[in-house]
C-alpha cells in the first residue's frame, strides 16, 4: 500500500513539476470584427436575408406564389377575357410544372443546357395549354409577343429556384432569375435592362452572358443573390 501511494505521490509531483516547466500554448485569439465580417458576408448570410425578407414563413408555398407574381409583374400575359377562375387553373398548371422542373435539381447539379430546355419547355407547355387565355395580338403599348414568352418562363423558374436553392431544397442551379433590377447592377442603362419583353431564348442567354461576366469567378446564382440584396 505505501508503494503504491509514493508511486502516486511521484507521478502528482512530476505532472506538477512538468506543468510549472512546459510552456503554454498561446490560445489564438479572434478579431471579433473580422469574425463578423465574414459571417456577414458568406453566402449562408445573404441566403438567410434574402429570405427574411421575401419568405419568412420559409415555405414552399410562399415560394411558388411570388415566383409566378415575378413573372406577371409588370409582364402583360392574359387576355382581357381570361376571367379569375381561369386564371387560377393557369396559375395551379403553372405552379406545378414548376414542381415538376425542380426535382431534377435536388438531386444533380444540372447543366445550363438542362436549365435553358427547362425554360423552353415551359414556355411550350402553357403555351399549347392556355393560348385562348393569354395575348393574342401584339401589345400595343409595349410591342410584347403574345402568348407566355421566355421572359415569363426564365422568370418564374430563376426565382423558385433561387427560393429552393436558399431553403436548402436544392443544389445551386446554374442561371439566376433575369430582370431589371440585376441588369442595372452589371451596368446597364435603359433601355438594355428591359427583358419583359424577350422571346427568344438566344436573347435572353445574351443577357445571361453579360451577368456571367460581371460574376467573374463567383458563381452565378452567388453573385446574384449577394447583388440584388445590396442593390
Amino acid at each position: 500500500m505505501q508503494r503504491d501511494l509514493d508511486q502516486i505521490n511521484q507521478l502528482a509531483n512530476d505532472s506538477y513539476r512538468k506543468t510549472k516547466t512546459e510552456p503554454v500554448e498561446p490560445v489564438e485569439q479572434v478579431d471579433p470584427v473580422v469574425s463578423q465580417t465574414s459571417k456577414t458576408n458568406s453566402i449562408d448570410h445573404f441566403k438567410s436575408s434574402f429570405l427574411n425578407r421575401y419568405n419568412p414563413e420559409r415555405t414552399e408555398e410562399k415560394a411558388i406564389e411570388l415566383s409566378i407574381k415575378a413573372a406577371v409583374q409588370h409582364n402583360s400575359l392574359y387576355s382581357k377575357s381570361a376571367s379569375n377562375d381561369d386564371r387560377k387553373v393557369i396559375r395551379h398548371v403553372w405552379a406545378e410544372a414548376l414542381r415538376i422542373i425542380s426535382e431534377k435539381y435536388k438531386s444533380e447539379e444540372v447543366s445550363d443546357e438542362i436549365y435553358v430546355a427547362d425554360i423552353i419547355e415551359l414556355k411550350d407547355l402553357m403555351n399549347n395549354q392556355f393560348s385562348d387565355y393569354f395575348m393574342s395580338e401584339t401589345h400595343p403599348k409595349f410591342n410584347y409577343d403574345p402568348g407566355f414568352r421566355i421572359s415569363h418562363s426564365q422568370k418564374s423558374i430563376g426565382v423558385y429556384l433561387k427560393h429552393l436553392w436558399c431553403l436548402g431544397e436544392i443544389k445551386a442551379p446554374p442561371q439566376c432569375p433575369v430582370d431589371a433590377i440585376i441588369l442595372k447592377v452589371a451596368g446597364l442603362k435603359y433601355p438594355n435592362t428591359k427583358w419583359t419583353h424577350i422571346n427568344s431564348i438566344d436573347e435572353h442567354l445574351l443577357q445571361v452572358e453579360i451577368l456571367s461576366k460581371m460574376a467573374g469567378d463567383l458563381p452565378l446564382p452567388e453573385w446574384e443573390l449577394k447583388s440584388f440584396s445590396t442593390s
